[in-house]
């Protein structure tokens, strides 16, 4: 299954509001049950990375997968 989310700021390791920390745990949720699962969002940091591959806390099991996350200008 590929899922993609759209979410208007992801940063993992900072707490920015709602619809964030839901996409961050439902990402790593489904990635931990084999999912491809894509983020996109807006690099509102230039620190934040533009493209990265994260392994999330929620996705710590057997056979999970990362999440690849897409920053855009």
């Amino acid at each position: 299954m590929r899922i993609m989310f759209v979410v208007k700021r992801f940063c993992p390791d900072e707490v920015i509001g709602g619809a964030e920390t839901f996409a961050r745990r439902l990402a790593g949720r489904l990635a931990g049950l084999g999912a491809s699962v894509h983020v996109l969002s807006a690099r509102y940091d230039k620190r934040w990375k533009s493209k990265e591959r994260l392994l999330l806390p929620e996705a710590a099991s057997e056979g999970a997968r990362c999440i690849q996350v897409w920053r855009l200008p």
